[in-house]
């Protein structure tokens, strides 16, 4: 007999667990202040051209939006750029 059971090991489950999917500034797979929005967010992540790393935009860094193939660098790596 067939049960229908939901893994708990689906993707999305995965993916916070993962710290390689953490933002290199908050150290989180939520960004912090999150929370105190209302209604759907949609968090916006950038990778770092330098470093190759994961940052949300908006919430860890003053950049809002990101073009395609244009560069991006994290905070880390843009205080080094200075």
């Amino acid at each position: 007999m067939k049960t229908n059971e939901v893994s708990s090991d689906s993707e999305s489950d995965l993916a916070e667990d993962d710290p390689a999917n953490y933002c290199c500034v908050c150290n989180k797979f939520s960004p912090p202040g999150i929370g105190q929005c209302d209604g759907i967010v949609f968090v916006k992540w950038a990778q770092c051209t330098a470093c190759g790393h994961w940052c949300h935009l908006r919430f860890c860094t003053e950049v809002r939006v990101v073009r395609r193939l244009s560069d991006f660098f994290c905070p880390h790596c843009a205080e080094r750029e200075c």
